[in-house]
């Protein structure tokens, strides 16, 4: 997350899908795709359930201009090629939910709920 947000969008994502279940919102889908185009690969990561698409990183591109998209348009999202989802949880399944990741979902869980940090 050294770059947030650029390169921290699959992190990011699992950080808020576990936040959302955790709170009773529901399982979401970590879709992933790469942008089409010449130049150099690039990446990007989003939060999708019900046609609802959540993506709190998507303002390091030029071409968007809000922080925060949260949406049931997905036109932006629909020329992206697709590398597959998965459940947007830390519980061991996503490949990305590393103990250190799970330390700082923890940390900022205490922080928002008013606990102790450690």
């Amino acid at each position: 997350m050294n770059n947030f947000p650029a390169g921290a969008c699959g992190q990011a994502c699992l950080l808020l899908g576990e936040h959302l279940w955790s709170r009773g919102q529901g399982l979401w889908r970590l879709a992933s795709g790469m942008r089409p185009g010449e130049g150099p690969i690039v990446t990007h990561s989003w939060l999708v359930r019900d046609g609802l698409v959540v993506d709190i990183t998507a303002d390091q591109f030029d071409d968007v201009d809000t922080p925060v998209v949260v949406t049931l348009d997905d036109a932006w999202y629909q020329p992206w090629d697709r590398l597959g989802s998965r459940w947007a949880r830390l519980d061991g399944t996503s490949g990305q939910d590393t103990p250190s990741l799970r330390q700082a979902y923890d940390h900022i869980d205490a922080v928002l709920t008013g606990g102790r940090a450690g």
